[in-house]
């Protein structure tokens, strides 16, 4: 009974240690997986937004250089 308990329990701890870096290796590997494939996506939402916002900004400014060249004219021409 001692000598199989003494070979038994080293094989025992061995294959708990083992499974244990092997789970904590797993680990990391994944996490460092989800965060490249998160900033992947998040780097593809932002030009996808960017794509859709840009005409938005685009507009809005084709209009204020309108209203802001149309107030400089008015003024302008009321200094006169």
């Amino acid at each position: 009974m001692r000598t199989t308990l003494k070979l038994v329990l080293p094989l025992i701890v061995s294959v708990v240690v083992v499974s244990l870096l092997f789970a904590a290796y797993q680990v990391r590997t994944d996490r460092r997986i989800l965060r490249n494939d998160l900033s992947r996506r998040a780097e593809i939402l932002a030009e996808s937004l960017q794509d859709n916002a840009e005409p938005q900004f685009d507009k809005t400014n084709r209009r204020r250089t309108k209203i802001c060249s149309a107030w400089w004219t008015a003024s302008a021409s009321a200094n006169i």
